[in-house]
């Protein structure tokens, strides 16, 4: 974890680099192979990885959301 980051109550992460980041009640997030920056990941939200094929992106966005990919 890195400067500038907040972790909420219950929430768990493994194999996972973040800076600058905000991470609320209950999220889940792991084995992420890049750096998570400058992000909010609401409560109960899960961030993982899969081996599924084809590979390719998977989103479920609410409403007023800002997805940004680099």
């Amino acid at each position: 974890m890195g400067s500038y980051t907040s972790i909420a109550d219950e929430s768990k992460m493994s194999d996972v680099e973040i800076d600058h980041s905000v991470v609320l009640k209950g999220a889940k997030i792991s084995g992420i192979q890049r750096r998570i920056v400058d992000s909010l990941i609401g409560e109960r939200a899960t961030l993982t990885v899969t081996d599924h094929r084809p590979k390719a992106l998977r989103f479920m966005v609410g409403d007023d959301s800002t997805v940004e990919l680099t």
